[in-house]
């Protein structure tokens, strides 16, 4: 049987959380929380979440969450884009048709913690729009032809 409920509880070790059922003035008990859901971000307790109960009204599986009718999808949202949103406003989403992966952290730090970053094209840097490959420093050289250190 499908029931709403509301999130009353989180527990990320063991991916479960408790929903209460207003019409039935109840708490159920530790219920899966669907893959979708189990990402180690702070759940908000008190949203709305479609699940699927047993006849006997004390087991389940939530479902997913319901999107409330104030809940506006992102600019970006469409049938070959998919994302996240984090609670700060970032957003890493990928669109698929144009086969470009963004990330949305402005004003926020990125870091790349890894033994090798490969990047293949330009990089394009700052509100100038410099570019690593067309933006050439010189350097001075010295009676050898070699560049000086400065």
């Amino acid at each position: 049987m499908l029931r709403y409920g509301i999130i009353s509880e989180v527990n990320f070790d063991t991916g479960r959380a408790r929903v209460n059922f207003d019409e039935l003035e109840i708490t159920s008990g530790w219920l899966t929380l669907p893959d979708s859901m189990r990402c180690w971000k702070s759940w908000p307790i008190n949203c709305q979440v479609a699940v699927e109960m047993h006849d006997n009204g004390e087991d389940g599986e939530i479902i997913h969450r319901v999107i409330t009718e104030d809940e506006a999808a992102p600019s970006w949202a469409n049938e070959n884009t998919e994302g996240y949103i984090f609670s700060d406003g970032t957003a890493v989403y990928y669109d698929a048709s144009a086969k470009k992966l963004t990330v949305e952290a402005t004003g926020k730090e990125l870091i790349f913690n890894c033994s090798k970053l490969t990047v293949s094209g330009d990089v394009i840097a700052g509100l100038e729009k410099i570019s690593l490959i067309n933006h050439l420093h010189t350097s001075p050289v010295g009676p050898t032809g070699k560049p000086i250190s400065i």
